[in-house]
């Protein structure tokens, strides 16, 4: 089984704070987090005897040191400090923060129990007790235009601390709060989304010198809040986690913003965000109609991280950009000859293909054999196989190394852009926890009714799809069910609620099950209209399977018992699956653990020693 790796990489970047610098780092060796965790500091040539302090707590495991040369602005180094970390989620320090008791865990429990919420952050003090940061309003600046009517004028976007000068312990900064933007010198980022929006601006927030005055929202994090914002991720305010910031010697006009990054700031957000507040002159301070700070209310779901044994990594350097397609290969050697061509030339090669043997004939493995050898993205999941399909995609999830992951029979024939269609759906929702395709098969959201091209010899098929994607681009319908033929599912989702349960092996129930387990953690399952795919036969009970209804049955009444549906509700009967949830998540009941990871090539009785070795080697 794969390590969980950290959940927290705290990332610092230095440049001559040598004072500043242990203040920080030995506030965080007396207040860590007692969860898995790292400490990154990314040195920019200090000359100060950082380099040799920041060495010396690197060789003895305290941290981990990247040193960069002169001239790297704080940004540069906080991106090169993300890119080195592993963990799930980002924490960035400013040299100067000292941390408090128990700083992390309203931080990190906000991005554990709520898939909506991109960043995070605390209560940030000043020495002399007052508020620097408390959530930050967005504040635009008004003049007055021909006939008296407002008009923005030149730098009027800035980020201002909604308590900025109260007392610490004043009641109004005990309130934990949903906002625009979030202070940068402490913000705790999900990683995902933060690679996903290309980290903080490199045209902000270059200069180590220069610090925000206090109260005064930093335009390098601002920036990057807002950019989750667009990507619908929310930014939190978490009052119980307090820090304190201390006043930095070498700083260069602290007092006032870098002008030519207002510039740019306002270049870019002035007209596409609507400021908390509005300063009109001879009018002051007014609310605006679309502010757009609330009160946050904490989800109730129940993650044990203790209960996760067997999560595959939700995060790290290595699963950056690649996406995973997890292909059951059974029985219909038939399938193959259209799924795996059109797998191989409608996806990019940059991610990985993994087999794994769901019944596969002697035909079908010495296909996937030949497959193995040729292309180095593609692995074997198993040696023999799998008792049945959920076994089968758990074998399959648990050796994949992809951002996103996809579940797929070989009844699938995929279409141009299937993937970045289905992965693009996967960045911009942030609740998104699983999505599939339209098809011209199944029932409810996902089918299509009229289909124009050959559905027989696939003539036409691409054209269609380009039309289908053309006429709903990245629209997506929100259900309660996904069907299992083609199903992505976010590695967030996998490192939360596990694989698929193995009790569930024939007539869709285990996807039926894994659905309703996603919606209890807080995650939306969706069908993305603009993309899609053929399916060659109805998945589930065909008529050669009709004698095996028994089986069915028996299916039936695993998910009855496990879901609290009264026992003499009949096969066939229309379900309200939302009417299941009750209770809430549990990790102790809705959590699968992965199979520990076997990665090997298939055997066969008439393959060649030598294309054994081929296939070892691949």
């Amino acid at each position: 089984m794969q390590s969980p790796g950290p959940v927290v990489s705290v990332v610092l970047s230095s440049c001559n704070q040598l004072k500043q610098i242990k203040f920080t780092l030995l506030a965080l060796m007396d207040q860590k987090p007692d969860i898995p965790h790292e400490i990154i500091v990314v040195d920019c040539g200090s000359t100060d005897g950082s380099d040799q302090f920041l060495a010396d707590m690197a060789g003895g495991g305290k941290i981990r040191a990247i040193f960069e040369q002169a001239g790297k602005g704080r940004t540069p180094a906080r991106n090169r400090g993300a890119h080195a970390a592993a963990g799930q989620y980002l924490m960035f320090l400013d040299p100067g923060m000292i941390v408090g008791p128990g700083w992390w865990e309203s931080l990190v429990r906000t991005l554990d129990q709520d898939p909506r919420v991109g960043a995070v952050a605390g209560k940030v003090i000043l020495a002399d007790g007052s508020i620097d940061h408390a959530g930050l309003a967005l504040l635009e600046w008004w003049g007055e235009g021909e006939g008296g009517k407002a008009r923005a004028y030149g730098q009027s976007l800035t980020g201002r601390s909604i308590q900025a000068g109260r007392e610490a312990h004043h009641p109004s900064t005990n309130r934990n709060l949903l906002v625009q933007a979030l202070c940068g010198q402490a913000l705790m980022v999900r990683a995902e989304p933060f690679f996903t929006v290309g980290g903080f601006s490199a045209r902000m927030g270059r200069d180590h010198r220069r610090q925000p005055a206090p109260g005064q929202g930093e335009m390098a994090g601002v920036d990057l809040c807002l950019r989750l914002g667009s990507r619908g991720w929310d930014c939190v305010y978490r009052h119980e986690s307090v820090m304190t910031r201390l006043a930095t010697g070498n700083t260069a006009s602290p007092t006032t913003a870098d002008p030519a990054e207002q510039k740019v700031f306002n270049s870019i957000w002035l007209g596409r965000v609507r400021g908390d507040f509005r300063i009109v002159p001879d009018k002051g301070t007014l609310p605006s109609p679309n502010q757009a700070i609330h009160a946050y209310i904490e989800p109730v779901l129940s993650f044990s991280r203790k209960s996760h044994a067997g999560a595959a990594p939700v995060w790290g350097p290595g699963l950056r950009g690649m996406s995973s397609v997890v292909l059951a290969v059974g029985a219909e050697v038939d399938d193959l000859g259209r799924s795996i061509p059109a797998l191989l030339a409608n996806t990019d090669p940059l991610h990985e293909l993994v087999l794994v043997d769901a019944g596969a004939t002697p035909d079908g493995r010495n296909l996937a054999a030949e497959l193995c050898a040729q292309r180095p993205n593609c692995r074997w999941a198993g040696t023999e196989a799998a008792p049945s399909r959920a076994a089968a995609f758990n074998r399959g999830l648990a050796m994949a190394r992809g951002k996103h992951i996809v579940l797929m029979d070989t009844t699938t024939v995929v279409t141009p852009g299937w993937l970045e269609t289905l992965t693009g759906a996967a960045d911009f929702q942030p609740r998104a926890g699983l999505i599939g395709p339209v098809t011209n098969r199944l029932a409810g959201l996902q089918h299509l009714a009229e289909v124009d091209y050959d559905t027989r010899g696939l003539a036409g098929l691409n054209s269609f799809a380009a039309q289908t994607h053309d006429r709903h681009g990245g629209r997506v319908d929100r259900t309660m069910r996904l069907a299992g033929f083609c199903l992505l599912v976010k590695r967030e989702v996998l490192a939360r609620i596990g694989g698929l349960d193995e009790r569930f092996d024939w007539g869709n129930y285990e996807i039926n099950d894994y659905c309703l387990r996603a919606n209890l953690a807080g995650y939306e399952c969706l069908v993305a209209a603009g993309c899609f795919v053929h399916q060659e036969r109805e998945p589930g009970l065909t008529e050669e399977q009709i004698g095996h209804l028994r089986r069915l049955t028996g299916q039936w009444e695993i998910f009855k018992s496990k879901w609290g549906i009264p026992r003499d509700t009949a096969l066939g009967t229309p379900m309200d699956m939302s009417g299941l949830m009750h209770g809430g998540f549990s990790a102790d009941r809705h959590f699968y653990p992965l199979p520990q990871p076997g990665p090997s090539r298939p055997t066969s009785g008439n393959r060649s020693r030598e294309n054994q070795a081929a296939c070892a080697q691949g």
